[in-house]
């Protein structure tokens, strides 16, 4: 008895201890598995720093912050790689330290809910070139766990999680060195109309080391056809002022760019096709420039005539008596240098043709938002089994019948108005009447001497 007693005793010890192994296992295990999730950090870089000027043999240093946003403390491991956008592989001459209060680091403890703010010092060595420009992959990872979360390879200000890249960028500058390009949300190709404003915008900047001043000087070329020197005619201004005065170098963050807009107003003599316009930026303090080149687009002729564009100079008209059409052709769009053709055609009712050609007239020139006139001579001659006395025909203009001109929209080139002819009254000719004159005079005196005669007889 006393014997299994004992049995049962130590059974029920073995059972406890292993119940509470147990759960003190569990417990360890929920601890680490939750610990290993809540291991997070934002890494980040500000405007400012992301992207330095250094010069040749020098280095500079950008500051970037790393945040605990986990939920235990954190020994960040910091890894770098240089290399360039336009070229594979890592850029070779240039060296890269990380530094906490000017030490040189290789990690960097961050405590719960602790934000950290590091530095990291790009070097440009010997034998890199002006203007050559580095990308410099940060990259941070737990001392505590290898994590091995997906990589994001994207530039990036702000990593949600250890182990993805934040990237800055180091150009090799000098002194004075400014930059313009075109501003971010503006096309470098607009359509541009005549004796009107459009208007560009181009981000200005200082890329140099030194305080500096730029001027903006404007030149433009030829169109693409090549027919006239577009810099002859037309205007280009800048606003709010072609001087861009006092830029700080861009590693002073505020103060080192200016946005500035170009109004372009193209002559109505400009022809369709693309005209470069080339904005150069020159430092006031040096010799240093720097350009961008954009395009003002002439659009296709647009020739157009409407029913109000036709005239006449007498309305109505009476049959076979001579007159004068008129016509005004509109342009809405690059110039034509090269002649216009005109037709005028009418009804059936004239002659005996079926809606033929009764003139031809040419426009040798019509600029962008222009008119011109033509005209002829014109003299209707009712068809003879016409009977009404009054008689309305169509008289049609066609513009460019040919097609010979290029133009955006050739559906506009036709427009018709109403002419109404009066039927001739019948009359006697002139020689009828003066042989009835002549005749009646002859008879007259006739009488007149056959009375004299009678009149001697009685005597």
């Amino acid at each position: 008895m006393e014997h299994d007693k004992t049995i049962r005793s130590f059974g029920l010890k073995i059972i406890t201890i292993t119940a509470i192994a147990i759960l003190i296992f569990s417990t360890y295990t929920i601890l680490i598995s939750e610990n290993e999730g809540e291991s997070k950090a934002l890494m980040s870089v500000d405007d400012a720093n992301e992207f330095k000027i250094v010069r040749r043999n020098s280095a500079i240093i950008h500051n970037i912050t790393i945040q605990n946003v986990g939920g235990q403390p954190l020994i960040v491991l910091l890894s770098s790689e240089v290399f360039s956008v336009s070229a594979p592989g890592q850029l070779a001459n240039w060296s890269v330290r990380f530094l906490d209060g000017g030490t040189e680091i290789t990690n960097v403890s961050v405590a719960l809910g602790e934000t950290k703010t590091i530095g990291v010092e790009v070097s440009a060595g010997q034998g890199t070139k002006l203007h050559e420009t580095a990308k410099t992959r940060i990259t941070g990872k737990d001392a505590y766990l290898p994590l091995s979360g997906p990589t994001n390879t994207t530039k990036t200000t702000q990593n949600a999680i250890l182990g993805t890249e934040l990237i800055l960028t180091t150009r090799v500058g000098q002194s004075y060195d400014p930059h313009v390009e075109i501003a971010s949300g503006t096309e470098n190709m607009l359509y541009v109309n005549p004796n009107t404003e459009t208007t560009f915008r181009v981000k200005v900047s200082n890329w140099g080391l030194e305080l500096d001043s730029v001027r903006l000087i404007a030149n433009v070329g030829a169109g693409v056809r090549g027919e006239t020197r577009a810099s002859e005619s037309w205007r280009v201004t800048f606003a709010p002022s072609s001087l861009v005065q006092d830029l700080n170098s861009i590693n002073d963050g505020i103060g080192y760019s200016a946005i500035v807009y170009i109004n372009v107003t193209a002559p109505n003599t400009a022809v369709y096709g693309n005209y470069p316009i080339t904005i150069t930026a020159a430092s006031q303090f040096g010799n240093e420039e720097d350009t961008t080149e954009l395009i003002a687009r002439v659009r296709l002729p647009d020739l157009y005539v409407k029913s109000e564009d036709i005239s006449f100079s007498r309305f109505p008209v009476i049959d076979g008596q001579s007159m004068i059409i008129n016509v005004t052709v509109h342009n809405n769009g690059g110039a034509v240098t090269e002649d216009i053709e005109l037709e005028f055609w009418a009804e059936d009712t004239i002659k005996d043709d079926n809606y033929g050609i009764i003139g031809v007239a040419s426009i040798s020139y019509l600029g962008n938002q222009d008119e011109a006139y033509a005209t002829i001579v014109f003299v209707p001659e009712l068809h003879p089994s016409i009977k009404e006395t009054l008689t309305t025909t169509g008289i049609r203009v066609n513009v460019d019948p040919l097609d010979e001109v290029i133009e955006s929209d050739e559906l506009n080139n036709q427009a018709y108005s109403n002419l109404e002819i009066l039927k001739a009254p019948k009359t006697t000719s002139s020689y009828t009447a003066s042989l009835f004159m002549m005749v009646g005079m002859i008879a007259v005196a006739a009488l007149l001497a056959t009375g004299e005669r009678l009149k001697h007889k009685r005597k």
